[in-house]
Parts: structure tokens; C-alpha cells; sequence
């Protein structure tokens, strides 16, 4: 009996442990084991940073949808976009990262935030215009209302409804993530 509970609490520790180290992964924006798996994560000692995927940001059901947001999974996951990780070097590998500089550079994406002039240019931020704006996108969180207009924001809707997503970590019992009104 005691070597049980010795066993158990030794388990325990080490999940603690784990969790405590991805949390610190899931604020660097990055794989927490190095493997290259964000998003689908085939390894154990993913799960606890993949639990935390609203703050990593990435596609939680590895359906290349982040953004428009098809699945309700996802929309939890894409929450809070402020240290999501965009793709750092520009080669469309979000969720799958190949590239070993998307994983370091990611870290520091958080603060880049989205596209703020919706050039297409995230990460790499040609734009003097990006810098400030980006800012206030990482607040403003994902599309919230699923209309594609992440970073320059065409809806009101989309600036609150991110806003209390970001802090719910989810999706608001309204739905948030689903198909609001757009301005043209």
C-alpha cells in the first residue's frame, strides 16, 4: 500500500511538473518537446501544453482552418491569438512547423500579433503600419465572429466578442467563432 501511493505520488509530481513546463512552452508560442507536432500532437508529453492550445493558438484538430474556423473545437484553441505563433519565416507551415526557425521565432510572434494591414506579411511585417496596429490585434484576439477579417477588424462585433473570447479562453455560449454579420 504505501509503495502504491509512493507510485502515485511520484506520478503525480512528474504531471506537475509537466504541466508546469508546457505552460512555459504554451507563452513561447512553440512545440514543447521539440518534435514538431503542434497542432496534432502524437506524443504524450504534448497533452498538457495541447491543453493550453488557446494560448498556443494553433489548429487544435490539425484541419488547417485556423481563423475562419470551421470546427467548434477549434474555436477554443483560437481564442487568444496574442501568443498564438504566426508562421515566423512565411511558408504557410502553421500547425505542422517543419521549419526549425518558425519554432524559435513563434516565440516572439505574440507580440507582432495578426496581420494588422492584411498584407499578408505576418511574421516577417514589412510594414511600418503592422508594428502599432499588431498591438492592439493581439488584444483584439481571433475573428470572432468568423467573417476572415482578422487584424483590421470590419466588424464591431468582432473587437468585444474577441475581447471576452480571449478571457473565457472558449467559445461564449453565444457562439463566438460563428458566421456574423460583414460589412462590405
Amino acid at each position: 500500500m504505501r509503495r502504491r501511493r509512493r507510485l502515485l505520488l511520484v506520478f503525480r509530481d512528474r504531471r506537475e511538473q509537466e504541466a508546469a513546463a508546457a505552460a512555459a512552452a504554451c507563452v513561447q508560442g512553440q512545440d514543447a518537446d521539440d518534435d514538431n507536432d503542434i497542432g496534432d500532437d502524437d506524443n504524450d508529453d504534448d497533452a498538457a501544453a495541447a491543453a493550453a492550445a488557446c494560448v498556443q493558438g494553433q489548429d487544435a484538430d490539425d484541419d488547417n482552418d485556423i481563423g475562419d474556423d470551421d470546427n467548434d473545437d477549434d474555436a477554443a484553441a483560437a481564442a487568444a491569438a496574442c501568443v498564438q505563433g504566426q508562421d515566423a519565416d512565411d511558408d504557410n507551415d502553421i500547425g505542422d512547423d517543419d521549419n526549425d526557425d518558425d519554432a524559435a521565432a513563434a516565440a516572439a510572434a505574440c507580440v507582432q500579433g495578426q496581420d494588422a494591414d492584411d498584407d499578408n506579411d505576418i511574421g516577417d511585417d514589412d510594414n511600418d503600419d503592422d508594428a502599432a496596429a499588431a498591438a492592439a490585434a493581439c488584444v483584439q484576439g481571433q475573428d470572432a465572429d468568423d467573417d476572415n477579417d482578422i487584424g483590421d477588424d470590419d466588424n464591431d462585433d468582432d473587437a468585444a466578442a474577441a475581447a471576452a473570447a480571449c478571457v473565457q479562453g472558449q467559445e461564449g455560449a453565444g457562439g463566438l467563432g460563428g458566421g456574423g454579420d460583414e460589412d462590405d
